[in-house]
């Protein structure tokens, strides 16, 4: 009695999912980015009507998280069986360029929004347990700094695409800079 259940709306007969309404988001942050997605136009483009996308989420600010998500799962660390860690943090930033290159209009969602998700929780988990392993006095600061320097390359990358013809080479050498950088200087760090 006390519990609300949503009726199978308009949006479940067209076949829709949450999954299928967060990717026809991220194909128009992809072409038009965060400020050209509308709730309308996305209706549109699925071919629902727009109040079927909210039995999905339940307004704009919570599709965008869907989408922060659905990136950060895309570009998700490395397993747990970590043999060199240098590798492995060079492996992951690596993997998080692929995702900024593939969706490079979404980038400031990817690094700038706070986003409180399965995912970015992982995320940070992984990372902060990584460092951990180094028996750094502070993993948390660690895990700050990579994560920082991180969206610094990509966020450079955001702001430079459009104006520099070899904006995506310039990337994956401040990307290799960066993470060379960082582990040099935690393996001075590491006790």
């Amino acid at each position: 009695m006390g519990s609300r259940h949503r009726k199978r709306g308009k949006g479940h007969a067209l076949g829709l999912t949450h999954e299928k309404v967060v990717s026809a988001a991220l194909d128009m942050v992809d072409r038009e980015g965060v400020e050209g997605l509308r709730m309308r136009a996305l209706a549109s483009q699925i071919g629902c009507d727009p109040m079927a996308i909210y039995h999905f989420v339940p307004n704009k600010a919570a599709l965008l998280d869907a989408i922060t998500e659905h990136l950060e799962r895309e570009g998700a660390p490395p397993g747990e069986d970590v043999t060199d860690w240098r590798v492995a943090l060079q492996e992951f930033a690596y993997k998080q360029l692929a995702v900024a290159l593939r969706h490079p209009n979404a980038i400031p969602l990817f690094t700038l929004r706070v986003s409180d998700n399965p995912a970015t929780t992982a995320t940070h988990k992984w990372l902060q347990t990584l460092f951990e392993g180094l028996q750094l006095p502070d993993p948390l600061h660690a895990t700050r700094l990579y994560a920082s320097g991180l969206n610094g390359v990509l966020l450079n990358h955001f702001a430079i695409r459009t104006k520099t013809p070899d904006a995506e080479r310039i990337a994956q050498t401040m990307m290799k800079d960066m993470v060379s950088a960082i582990c040099s200087r935690l393996s001075e760090r590491a006790r």
